[in-house]
């Protein structure tokens, strides 16, 4: 066997046959739901990752409802939008912060659940899950240590 192709010899010539697959080496692509634990806890990266996007998702519940009642009637929320009355939100669209880490998390690790072992694409989403996590309970520390 050369480069994972069998070469099956003939009377005249040497013929390449096609790639093997070897079923029998017990590894098998995460495929199902329920799996995502197999996958998730045996790699200690994507574990940390995880605990640590929940407890920033909690974190981030926890901070709102703390400083709810000091928050002022409008908040500068959208800084995309021209300066003035466009950029205000109600406090209650402080709540995009912890929706949009939370969709990011499951969105991600369910992609995950379809990469199979492919390790170095498994590791750049999980990268990018901590990446958001972090940047979505940085923006909300931020926009609340301004404000109160």
């Amino acid at each position: 066997m050369i480069f994972g192709k069998k070469r099956v010899e003939s009377s005249s010539s040497i013929i390449r046959a096609q790639p093997e697959i070897n079923l029998s080496s017990g590894k098998r692509p995460i495929q199902k739901f329920y799996d995502i634990e197999e996958g998730v806890t045996r790699d200690k990266f994507s574990l940390a990752v995880l605990i640590f996007s929940i407890l920033s998702i909690l974190a981030q519940g926890v901070l709102i409802l703390i400083s709810w009642k000091k928050l002022p009637p409008e908040l500068p929320l959208f800084y995309s939008q021209p300066w003035g009355e466009k950029m205000l939100a109600r406090p209650l669209f402080l709540l995009i912060l912890p929706t949009t880490a939370f969709i990011f998390v499951v969105v991600n690790y369910w992609i995950l659940l379809s990469t199979g072992e492919n390790i170095f694409l498994r590791r750049i989403i999980i990268s990018f899950t901590f990446l958001g996590s972090f940047l979505c309970v940085y923006s909300l520390v931020k926009l609340i240590s301004l404000l109160v």
